[in-house]
């Protein structure tokens, strides 16, 4: 599958057996394969099965993270945006009464 591996072009695209030493490349376990067959294989493996799970919790867990910190960072501003905006709406509220007075 396309998620986990890469497929390596050889030295200038000429083909031969430069392009064969590194055919196949597993990004979860870092491992080289040189044919389809040893690829899939691999694939089939506990080692490698397990490897994927663990990152994709690590990655699920990042993105939680991630999106709480972002979650946070945004709650923090609407206060500070409304805590700011309440004092400026008072100062308002102040003004107005002092006007109405001077009128009256």
């Amino acid at each position: 599958p396309a998620s986990r591996s890469s497929r390596v072009a050889g030295a200038g695209g000429a083909g031969g057996a430069a392009e064969e030493a590194d055919a196949f490349y597993c990004v979860a376990c870092g491992k080289n394969f040189r044919s389809v067959k040893q690829w899939q294989n691999h694939e089939k493996s506990k080692k490698h099965v397990e490897r994927v799970r663990q990152l994709r919790a690590d990655l699920l867990a990042e993105d939680e993270a991630a999106a709480l910190a972002e979650a946070a960072e945004a709650a923090e501003a609407a206060a500070e945006a409304a805590s700011g905006s309440d004092s400026g709406g008072e100062a308002s509220g102040a003004e107005e009464a002092a006007v109405s007075v001077e009128e009256g």
